[in-house]
C-alpha cells in the first residue's frame, strides 16, 4: 500500500473498536468505494471539530456554552440523579 494510505489506517486504527483488518477495510471502503463521499466526510468532521463540546455545567455534548439538557426549562433543577458509571465512550 502506499504512504498515504497507510497513514490513512493508523489514524482509523486509533479509533475505538477499530482494529488493523477493521481500519483497512474503513479505508479502502472510503477510497475506493465511496470516494464521492469522502468530502462530505470532511466537511462533517471539520465542522465537528469547530462547532461540538463538551457542556461546561454536565460534560453532555453541546455546542456552543450549555447543552439542551441544561437549558431545558421544564427540568427538576432540585432533583439530583447520581449515575454510579458511565462509560468514557470519548476517550
Amino acid at each position: 500500500m502506499t504512504p498515504a494510505f497507510e497513514r490513512l489506517q493508523q489514524v482509523l486504527k486509533g479509533l475505538p473498536s477499530l482494529g488493523f483488518r477493521s481500519a483497512e477495510r474503513v479505508a479502502l471502503h472510503l477510497l475506493v468505494e465511496q470516494r464521492d463521499k469522502l468530502a462530505e466526510l470532511q466537511q462533517a468532521l471539520a465542522e465537528a471539530a469547530e462547532r461540538v463540546d463538551r457542556c461546561p455545567r454536565c460534560g453532555h455534548l453541546s455546542e456552543g456554552g450549555l447543552c439542551a439538557i441544561c437549558t431545558d426549562s421544564s427540568r427538576q433543577a432540585d432533583t439530583l440523579c447520581i449515575v454510579e458509571h458511565v462509560p468514557d465512550l470519548l476517550a
